[in-house]
C-alpha cells in the first residue's frame, strides 16, 4: 500500500481497515506466544517468595538482575498510575493524556506525523469508536498506522439539551480510551493504558520491565497527532452530525446501525486537511487546559450542592427517566406492529400459494414443483422461500 497522508477514497479506507484487522490479529497472536513477560501472577509469586528474576527473565539493561525490591517498585508505580488517571472511571481526558506524555513523543509527533485521517465511525460493543489512519515516520519500516479512539462520554452528551455542535466539542474534549498498532504503544504505553483504565482491547497485563519500567508517558506520536485532530472543525462537525442522527433513534444509541459507517470521499478530504492544520500542543499547554478543567469541575461540584441546583437536577432526571420509558414503550409497540404485519403478510402469501397449488395441480395438471417455481417467479421470491412457505399445505 503506497504511503500517503490519508485515505483519499472510501474504497481505500475499507481496504486499509481489512488490512489492519489482519495485522492486529497477527500481532495479538505473536504477543500471546511471548516468553518471559512479567504478568500479575508472576509478580505476586515473586513478591511473596522474594526470589530474584534473573533465572527466568535475564537481567536489566545495566547487567544486574531484577530483585524483589524492583518488583515492589513496579507494583507501587502501577498503583500510582491507577490513581493519576482515576482508574475507577472509564477513559481519560485528551488534555491530561497530552500533559502526561513524554516531551520526545510530542516533538516526534510534531515533526514526523503530518496528519491523521479519520475514516470510520463505528458503533462497537465497546462503544462508539473513531478510526484514524496516520502515516508512519520516514524511519519506520511501516507505511501507515491505525489508531482507534473510543468516545467514553458518548451517551452523556447524546442526551444533553445543548446544541449538537457544542455537545460534540465537549464530547471530543472529554474522556476517551484508545489503541495504536505501533510498537511504541505496544511495548511502552499499552500497559500504562491498561492499568490507567483507558486502553482498548487487546489489553496488556505484563509489566514493561525493560522498555518502560518507570511507567512514564502515555501516548505515542501517532496517538498525539490524533488527539490534536480531535480538536479540528472537520471531526467536530462529523461527530455532531452522528450525535444528531443517533439522538433521533429510539433506544438512545443502542441501535447498532447508528454511527457505523465509513466516511465519504468528500469527508475524508476535509478531515485530512483539518488534521494537517492542527498543531500538537505542548505538555505545558495541555497541563494548563487540564488544570482549567479541574478548576471548573470544582466550581460545578460546589454549585451542584446548592438546594436550587439539586432540585433542578432531580427534575431533569425524572424527565429523562420518563422520556426513556415513553421511548421504550413506543419501540415495543412498533416492534409488535411489525411482527403483526409480518405474520399477516406470511398468512396472506401462504393462502395465495395454496390457491395457486390447487388450480395448478387439479385444473392445469401441473406438478407441485412446477407450480412452486412459477409462483416464485411471479412473486419475486426464491424457490427455497416458496418451498418453505408450501410446508404444511397438503394438496
Amino acid at each position: 500500500m503506497p504511503a500517503q497522508p490519508g485515505a483519499s477514497t472510501q474504497q481505500e479506507a475499507r481496504t486499509f481497515e481489512r488490512l489492519f484487522n489482519q495485522i492486529r490479529k497477527a500481532k495479538i497472536e505473536t504477543r500471546q506466544r511471548a516468553k518471559g513477560t512479567l504478568t500479575p501472577a508472576v509478580l505476586r509469586k515473586h513478591l511473596s517468595s522474594g526470589a530474584p528474576l534473573d533465572l527466568l527473565y535475564g537481567v536489566k539493561r545495566d547487567g544486574t538482575p531484577f530483585t524483589a525490591e524492583d518488583l515492589k517498585h513496579f507494583d507501587r508505580r502501577a498503583h500510582k498510575i491507577r490513581s493519576v488517571f482515576e482508574f475507577t472511571q472509564k477513559g481519560v481526558r485528551a488534555d491530561q493524556l497530552i500533559a502526561t506524555s513524554r516531551a520526545i513523543d510530542i516533538e516526534r509527533s510534531r515533526q514526523q506525523i503530518r496528519s491523521a485521517t479519520m475514516y470510520r465511525i463505528f458503533n462497537s460493543k465497546e462503544g462508539v469508536l473513531l478510526h484514524f489512519r496516520t502515516p508512519a515516520s520516514d524511519k519506520s519500516q511501516y507505511q501507515n498506522h491505525q489508531v482507534k479512539i473510543r468516545l467514553d462520554e458518548w451517551n452523556d452528551w447524546l442526551t444533553t439539551s445543548l446544541p449538537f455542535t457544542k455537545a460534540a466539542r465537549n464530547l471530543l474534549a472529554g474522556r476517551i480510551s484508545f489503541d495504536c498498532d505501533c510498537g511504541r504503544h505496544q511495548y511502552w504505553f499499552r500497559y500504562v493504558a491498561t492499568v490507567g483504565g483507558f486502553a482498548l482491547k487487546p489489553l496488556e497485563n505484563a509489566y514493561p520491565k525493560i522498555r518502560n519500567p518507570k511507567l512514564t508517558g502515555a501516548c505515542c506520536k501517532h496517538v498525539l497527532r490524533v488527539l490534536a485532530t480531535l480538536k479540528g472543525p472537520a471531526v467536530e462537525r462529523m461527530v455532531a452530525k452522528e450525535l444528531e442522527q443517533a439522538a433521533g433513534k429510539i433506544g438512545f444509541g443502542d441501535d447498532k446501525r447508528a454511527a457505523n459507517r465509513f466516511l465519504t470521499q468528500a469527508e475524508l478530504k476535509k478531515t485530512t486537511r483539518s488534521s494537517a492544520a492542527m498543531n500538537v500542543p505542548s505538555s505545558k499547554e495541555a497541563q494548563k487546559a487540564f488544570e482549567e478543567y479541574l478548576t471548573a469541575k470544582k466550581g460545578i461540584r460546589k454549585k451542584m450542592t446548592e438546594k436550587a441546583t439539586m432540585t433542578a437536577v432531580d427534575k431533569l432526571r425524572l424527565e429523562r427517566s420518563a422520556y426513556k420509558q415513553i421511548a421504550r414503550a413506543e419501540q415495543e409497540r412498533r416492534e409488535a406492529a411489525e411482527r403483526q404485519a409480518a405474520d399477516l403478510t406470511h398468512a396472506l402469501a401462504k393462502s395465495k400459494l395454496s390457491m395457486a397449488l390447487t388450480i395448478g395441480i387439479y385444473r392445469d395438471k401441473l406438478s407441485r414443483e412446477s407450480v412452486i417455481s412459477k409462483f416464485a417467479e411471479d412473486n419475486s421470491l426464491t424457490r427455497e422461500q416458496v418451498a418453505s412457505l408450501a410446508d404444511g399445505i397438503s394438496i
